[in-house]
C-alpha cells in the first residue's frame, strides 16, 4: 500500500447486509439489542450464517426485508460457487 493511502470514502461508508438489516429491523420498532441477539439466537439454532439469521428473525416479527433477503441469497450462492 502506498504512503499517504486513504481508502475512498465510499467504501468506508459501506454497510455490510446485516448492518442494513439491523437498520431496517431497528427502523420498524425493534430494540437493537433485541435484534442481534434474536439473530444471534436463531444463528446458533438453525446453523446458518448471521445474515440469513436476521432474515428470519425480520420475518417472524412481520418486517419487509425483501431487497436484503435477496442480497443474502445473492451471497450465499457466491459463497457455494467457491
Amino acid at each position: 500500500m502506498p504512503s499517504g493511502y486513504t481508502p475512498d470514502t465510499e467504501i468506508l461508508r459501506e454497510q455490510s447486509t446485516f448492518e442494513q438489516l439491523l437498520d431496517t429491523m431497528v427502523d420498524a420498532g425493534m430494540a437493537k439489542q433485541d435484534a442481534v441477539a434474536a439473530a444471534n439466537e436463531t444463528q446458533r439454532e438453525c446453523g446458518v450464517t448471521l445474515e440469513a439469521a436476521a432474515v428470519l428473525v425480520a420475518s417472524r416479527e412481520g418486517i419487509d426485508v425483501a431487497t436484503e433477503a435477496s442480497a443474502v441469497r445473492a451471497e450465499l450462492a457466491a459463497d457455494s460457487d467457491e
